[in-house]
């Protein structure tokens, strides 16, 4: 019984890595263009992984780091605010953009979420995401 119990033990160590590896979602943010000194907005949308969906009861936050060419209106982005809300088991966050000047790149986006399957939640924290954003 104990060589079973230590053989299960070592298969899950060993796949572990393999595990902390896969996404528990993916990011859908399709290109925006706006014309310099417009306002626009942007929607990314978090899609939850198999079996998973966007925790709702989490505070979601995300912030949007400004570039030369476009920032965000807003400095934070939350589910409090109403700009992150939950349609079936994604995230979508709702961004309003300030075309600055002609110009053209990613636009970073930080985020702090949550993603749930019906046993456990994974906490995201610091999560890269991005933007392509042209003003022109």
């Amino acid at each position: 019984m104990r060589k079973i119990l230590m053989t299960l033990c070592l298969c899950l160590v060993a796949a572990a890595p393999a595990l902390a590896d896969e996404k528990q979602y993916a990011v859908h943010a399709p290109s925006v263009t706006l014309k310099p000194g417009a306002a626009g907005s942007a929607v990314v949308t978090i899609r939850a992984g198999k079996g998973l969906h966007f925790n709702p009861e989490f505070p979601a936050k995300f912030t949007v780091e400004a570039t030369a060419f476009a920032k965000s209106a807003k400095d934070a982005l939350t589910t409090k605010g109403g700009d992150v809300k939950v349609v079936g088991n994604d995230g979508l966050v709702t961004i309003p953009l300030q075309a600055i000047a002609a110009g053209a790149g990613p636009v970073a986006i930080t985020g702090n979420f949550s993603i749930c399957s019906a046993e456990q939640c994974y906490m995201l924290r610091g999560e890269k995401l991005s933007l392509s954003v042209v003003v022109k």
